[in-house]
C-alpha cells in the first residue's frame, strides 16, 4: 500500500528555508575571505575563537555595509574608530599582562610551560575584514597569556585567585569587542524614527554615551592589579 506523501508544517518549511540561507551566507563570506592558519592551546582562547571570531565578522560587515548606506561617513568613521579602540585596548593590556606574568616567571626561574590535556587547535582561520585580522591577533595574544598564567597557577607560583582576576578580566574585554558589534547591528536593525537614526550607535552618540569610559575604568583597575602583582613578595 503506497504511503500518503507527509505534509510539512509551516514552522518545518520556514526552518528549511532559514538553514539553507545560513548555509549560503557562510558559503559567500567563507569565499571571500582569506584564509590565516592558527593554532590555538588554552581553552579560553579556543572558546573565543570558537563563540565569537566568525559572529563578530559577519556583524560587522553586514552592519558597515547597512551603516554605509544610511549614515554619513562621520558616523561610520566613529563606529570604525570605537571597535578599534577596543580592539586595541584589549591588545595592550594583555602584553601588559603578558609582560607582568613573563617577570613572574623570570623571578621563579620557570621557562616552560606546562601542557594541556586536549589537543590544540589548528586550523584555517577565514579572515574576511580587517577587524577580523585584528582580532584573530588578539586571540593569539590572549592563547600565549592564558597558557602563561596556567602554567604559573599550576605550579603555584601565583594563587587561584590571581589566575581568576587575570583571565576574567582578559575574556570579559575580548567578548565585550563582539558583544559591542552585535548590539550596534541589532540597535541599527531595529532603526525606525528620525530621533533613532540620530542617536545611532546609543553608547557612541545618544545621550547616555558612557560606554568606551565605563570600559576603560574597569580596565584601569585591572592594571592596578597587575601592578599589585608585581610588587607582590616572592
Amino acid at each position: 500500500m503506497a504511503q500518503p506523501n507527509k505534509v510539512a508544517s509551516s514552522d518545518e518549511f520556514n526552518q528549511r528555508i532559514l538553514e539553507k540561507l545560513a548555509k549560503s551566507r557562510w558559503q559567500r563570506f567563507e569565499g571571500a575571505s582569506i584564509k590565516t592558519r592558527i593554532v590555538l592551546r588554552s581553552p579560553d582562547a579556543k572558546r573565543l575563537y570558537a563563540r565569537e571570531f566568525n559572529w563578530l565578522q559577519m556583524n560587522e560587515k553586514w552592519m558597515d555595509r547597512i551603516a554605509c548606506e544610511q549614515f554619513p561617513p562621520s558616523v561610520c568613521e566613529l563606529v570604525d574608530n570605537a571597535i578599534r579602540l577596543k580592539i586595541t585596548r584589549c591588545l595592550d593590556v594583555t602584553e601588559q599582562a603578558i609582560a607582568c606574568f613573563l617577570k613572574e616567571s623570570a623571578r621563579h626561574q620557570i621557562n616552560y610551560l606546562v601542557a594541556y590535556p586536549d589537543e590544540p587547535i589548528a586550523t584555517s582561520a577565514c579572515v574576511a575584514c580587517a577587524t577580523g585580522a585584528d582580532y584573530l591577533a588578539l586571540l593569539q595574544k590572549i592563547d600565549a597569556l592564558m597558557h602563561m598564567v596556567d602554567t604559573l597557577a599550576i605550579l603555584k607560583k601565583i594563587t587561584n585567585k590571581q589566575r581568576a582576576v587575570c583571565k576574567g578580566h582578559i575574556r570579559w574585554q575580548a567578548t565585550q569587542i563582539a558583544h559591542a558589534i552585535r548590539a550596534w547591528k541589532m540597535e541599527l536593525a531595529q532603526i525606525k524614527t528620525a530621533e533613532d537614526h540620530t542617536q545611532w550607535p546609543r553608547d557612541l552618540r545618544g545621550p547616555d554615551a558612557r560606554g568606551c569610559e565605563r570600559d576603560a575604568a574597569r580596565t584601569r583597575a585591572f592594571l592596578h592589579f597587575l601592578a599589585t602583582l608585581q610588587g607582590a613578595p616572592s
